[in-house]
């Protein structure tokens, strides 16, 4: 996934919404991996991308503060 994600970074802008989702499943994805450490870093970058660009109370936002907030301790 991190290959698609590089592949498609060279492909389009970095603030583009298919990128921003890519980032999302690669989070996911490494959530239900048992990649913690990694979904948390990959996570944290997305959603402060996403509030930067729709800010804190968009839906898309919400969702990966929710996610993040499942992984804490």
């Amino acid at each position: 996934m991190r290959e698609l994600l590089a592949d498609e970074t060279s492909r389009f802008p970095e603030d583009d919404a298919r990128l921003l989702e890519l980032r999302r499943q690669i989070g996911e994805l490494e959530v239900s991996v048992g990649a913690v450490d990694k979904a948390r870093a990959t996570l944290t970058d997305l959603r402060d991308d996403l509030a930067r660009l729709y800010g804190s109370d968009h839906g898309a936002t919400v969702h990966v503060s929710e996610l993040l907030a499942s992984l804490s301790p």
